[in-house]
């Protein structure tokens, strides 16, 4: 897939936090520059647009944005090998133990 050099600028800003929300004058401030904001403070609504029917961007309340979020894979159980006191502190921080991913289903449902 190939995308424009604002379509990455925009989704290099929205992935420094990809659990935040940020509305489009933000997204068309911060993402390429104070330069292109002022020369077109509208410049990322095409790109936002795109993002959005490519699928890659999902529009929450009030019309802000944010980058799509991919669903947790299952866990694979790899079981790889980690001490136990590192299990507890993995699991308190709500890490897999089995394929030391963050928020994974067999995580929630172990701990549960």
């Amino acid at each position: 897939m190939n995308l424009t050099a604002d379509q990455n600028a925009i989704l290099d800003y929205l992935k420094t936090s990809p659990d935040d929300l940020f509305p489009a004058p933000k997204i068309a401030r911060h993402a390429a520059g104070k330069d292109r904001y002022f020369e077109d403070p509208r410049w990322a609504n095409h790109g936002l647009a795109s993002l959005l029917d490519l699928g890659l961007v999902e529009m929450g309340d009030c019309g802000r944005y944010r980058i799509k979020t991919i669903p947790a894979q299952k866990c694979q159980n790899r079981q790889a090998f980690v001490a136990p006191h590192l299990q507890e502190i993995l699991k308190q921080k709500g890490y897999c133990t089995n394929c030391l991913y963050r928020d994974c289903p067999a995580s929630q449902t172990t701990a549960g």
